[in-house]
């Protein structure tokens, strides 16, 4: 059994990840652990992700709904005039 006989969604990031190697030979580079216990895309389980572009260094708490909405997620977020919900760096989603 590997990691992706569980897998739900990829999370595709940009670049080759040669300056993280090891630590990107068996996944991608927001799946890396830094600071303990966080990723660099961290993503709570039970959280619907439809549409989204998340950066680095964004936290999705369990349970969250993103990108199913588009009135409370242009509330939120910038949403792009095709719909697609953007989450820049270090956005802070804890809140309401």
């Amino acid at each position: 059994m590997t990691i992706l006989d569980d897998t739900l969604t990829l999370v595709l990031a940009g670049g080759r990840g040669q300056r993280l190697l090891p630590l990107t030979r068996e996944r991608s580079k927001p799946a890396v652990p830094f600071g303990g216990m966080y990723r660099i895309v961290d993503i709570g389980r039970g959280a619907r992700i439809n549409s989204v572009i998340i950066d680095k260094c964004v936290r999705v708490p369990p349970n969250m709904i993103i990108g199913e909405d588009p009135k409370a997620d242009k509330k939120r977020f910038f949403v792009t005039d095709s719909g697609i919900v953007v989450i820049p760096k270090e956005t802070d989603l804890s809140g309401p």
